[in-house]
């Protein structure tokens, strides 16, 4: 069965754009009079973005991709300051004030940190961010084990009580989504997340698809030198039987591509693992019963004439056997499963005017889940045994197989302009079709 959906989302005033990227505002003002300073030049560092201070002292720079940068002010009688830890949030908006000491001879920059305000007062919903650095001090084996530790979720996924459908998972603003039985249906290695954000209410109009929660992961991007990293992880080093006998495997690399302007980033993850019923599915299956290979490449091109070009593919495989207590005795009864996903997609931002942005995206997501191996024909249909007794499966196989692939074609435009400093005009048009082609068999019956 064939089915297609065309959806068409008009949307109005939001908080930035894209769900990518973020804006960076504030005010320049002399460290000694706090008079504000006409002229300053402000610069990212790491996106070579930049703009100028106006006649009140003020800046802003739009379409900053979410992450962690260093912000550079500087103007001549004046000692320039570096401030590290600037934290851009996608659909938000970053503050930074910066006095400059006065300095008639140039001097060596002045080096701060940024630390975050315990009340960040421009919040309007309920969201939970996790950074690159979170990720890694927590003891979690994926981005989404981070969402059973917030408030008002479960480890299962559900948000605010709501159904696991009910939440759409993103990656840089684009769905990866399973359509039929809810949940994200791709998984990434945790080297290639720099900021995630959890959203459980009081999101914006454009996620109108959205009814629990909203979970956006901003990957990483390359920089300006090359980088190599290397993360092995064990959970049975020391022996004992309260373990997983999980192996883990991720490289990341990342750096330039022959030009300032054109890098790269690639993080890939291996993993074989027992699962914590092993001691039961070791009588039924060879080690390892689950076995995943996921990972993220992408390349970017960071023009500030022509906007910032990505090419992106998201790719995430996994072989495992379930587990039931009920067929803890006959465990090789249950059919196996499979599940193949990728996405490919390209995006495109780019600053039309000091006051107006422009973000073009599109993408195409495609889900292959099996439950089962050969053909439904193959399946065997005879009753299996149940000890009423022990309650306890002690023979026979379960009569299920499925064979389900769907595809979700993603177009999005955002336009976001400022005015009055203080207010900012968001449209936008967003295009979707799905293709579904579920093929079920249980119980004798087939759809």
């Amino acid at each position: 069965m064939k089915l297609a959906t065309l959806v068409v989302l008009l949307l109005w005033p939001a908080l930035a754009f894209g769900g990518v990227s973020g804006s960076l505002e504030g005010v320049v003002t002399d460290a000694t009079t706090a008079e504000p300073i006409a002229g300053a030049s402000i610069v990212v560092v790491e996106t070579r973005q930049g703009t100028v201070s106006d006649t009140l002292g003020h800046y802003r720079l739009h379409n900053i991709r979410a992450g962690t940068y260093q912000v550079q002010v500087s103007m001549l009688g004046y000692r320039a300051v570096a401030t590290s830890g600037v934290l851009v949030l996608p659909d938000r908006r970053a503050e930074l004030d910066v006095p400059l000491p006065v300095s008639p001879i140039q001097m060596q920059s002045m080096e701060v940190i940024l630390q975050r305000p315990l009340i960040e007062t421009d919040i309007t919903g309920t969201a939970y961010r996790m950074d690159a650095g979170g990720l890694t001090g927590l003891p979690v084996d994926s981005f989404q084990d981070v969402i059973g530790l917030q408030p008002s979720t479960t480890v299962e996924g559900h948000i605010r009580g709501g159904k696991v459908r009910e939440t759409i998972y993103l990656v840089d603003g684009l769905p990866v989504q399973d359509v039929i039985q809810g949940g994200a249906g791709a998984e990434l290695p945790l080297s290639a997340i720099s900021q995630m954000t959890i959203q459980t209410g009081g999101f914006d109009a454009e996620y109108g698809d959205a009814l629990s929660g909203v979970v956006n992961v901003i990957s990483h991007t390359g920089g300006d030198t090359h980088e190599l990293s290397l993360r092995l992880a064990k959970d049975d080093i020391f022996g004992g039987e309260e373990v997983n006998h999980r192996n883990e495997m991720e490289v990341a690399a990342s750096g330039p591509l022959g030009s300032p302007n054109l890098s790269y980033f690639s993080a890939s993850n291996a993993l074989w693992t027992d699962t914590p019923w092993w001691q039961d599915m070791q009588h039924f299956f060879d080690s390892p019963v689950r076995k995943e290979f996921n990972g993220l490449t992408k390349v970017d091109f960071n023009s500030p004439k022509r906007g910032r070009l990505t090419a992106e593919l998201i790719y995430s495989m996994a072989r495992w056997h379930d587990y039931e207590f009920s067929w803890r005795y006959n465990l090789d009864g249950l059919p196996a499963r499979l599940r193949d996903s990728y996405r490919a997609a390209l995006l495109w931002t780019r600053a039309l005017t000091q006051h107006t942005a422009v973000s073009v995206s599109l993408s195409r997501f495609s889900l292959h889940s099996r439950i089962g191996a050969g053909g439904a024909v193959a399946i065997d249909t005879s009753p299996y045994d149940y000890d009423f007794y022990l309650l306890y499966v002690t023979s026979g196989s379960r009569s299920w197989w499925a064979d389900q692939q769907q595809h979700t074609y993603t177009l999005k435009t955002d336009v976001t302009h400022e005015f009055r400093q203080r207010h900012i005009l968001k449209t936008g048009l967003e295009l979707k079709q799905y293709e579904v082609d579920p093929n079920l068999w249980t119980a004798g019956q087939r759809s």
